[in-house]
């Protein structure tokens, strides 16, 4: 009786939050107590049934927190996928500059420029075996190295011809000599080339060649070379060119003192 006048005065003070638990003594190994129905009274300021509005508040800032941590840390993942991919595009772009800028370097050659100097014409003695009369050609030649910005240097390999017209007929002929030139330097040689089965001069030529006056003379000539070279970087040979040469020119006399006026070389492939 007194248990069931004090389940019902806790069902008057807790109508809506009574909790009953069916206890079992019997299945327990506790001594002290016996069968029969206990009622847990609980405050009924202390039950929630949802959290109140301080845990409300953390829970959501706690929440707010691990979104802004993982919004954080996937564009600072996209910051440095972009950081990787622009210093693989400038790495790739200077590599591929100095890729191209080494191709221009080793396949731009500038041909040499020639300039004729000086013509002199000389008779040879006569032998015991040919009667004829033969004349020699004296031509010095100026040879520029025009590659000013890089380690190029010529070979000329020497098996090259010269030829020299007067009035578009051949007067003399010969080998180009076979040299090397330094990169940006500037060489003088000379080339002899010889009248060959031909044993007269042409007039003017003679004339020429015996004058000792140089003044008011004009003697119009042209040269034809053809100029196989090697070119060469740092040593190591990179191309061969195969040059044709054409020079117009005006010198005043054919002796020692003979000096060129005027002048126009061509060169071609």
């Amino acid at each position: 009786m007194e248990e069931r006048s004090q389940a019902q005065h806790g069902d008057d003070e807790f109508p809506r939050n009574k909790t009953t638990y069916d206890h079992d003594v019997s299945n327990t190994q506790s001594p002290h107590f016996s069968s029969g129905t206990y009622v847990v009274q609980v405050p009924k300021d202390q039950i929630y049934r949802v959290p109140p509005p301080e845990n409300a508040i953390i829970i959501e800032n706690h929440r707010n927190k691990i979104n802004q941590q993982g919004g954080s840390s996937r564009s600072c993942c996209c910051s440095r996928r972009y950081i990787c991919i622009v210093i693989t595009l400038v790495v790739v772009g200077i590599i591929i500059g100095l890729v191209i800028g080494l191709t221009k370097l080793l396949t731009k050659h500038n041909d040499p420029q020639f300039n004729v100097k000086q013509v002199i014409v000389k008779k040879l003695n006569k032998n015991h075996h040919d009667k004829r009369t033969h004349y020699q050609y004296d031509v010095t030649i100026e040879a520029k190295n025009t590659n000013q910005m890089s380690r190029i240097s010529y070979n000329y390999k020497g098996d090259g011809g010269i030829s020299l017209y007067f009035k578009q007929k051949n007067i003399a002929r010969g080998d180009f000599p076979e040299l090397e030139q330094d990169p940006k330097s500037l060489i003088d040689f000379e080339v002899i080339l010889g009248n060959g089965d031909k044993d007269k001069l042409p007039e003017e030529v003679e004339r020429s060649m015996n004058s000792t006056n140089s003044k008011n003379q004009r003697l119009y000539l042209s040269l034809s070379m053809d100029v196989p070279i090697e070119f060469k970087v740092w040593g190591i040979s990179s191309m061969n060119k195969n040059i044709r040469v054409s020079c117009s020119l005006i010198v005043n006399i054919l002796t020692k003192n003979s000096h060129v006026i005027n002048q126009k070389c061509l060169s071609k492939l």
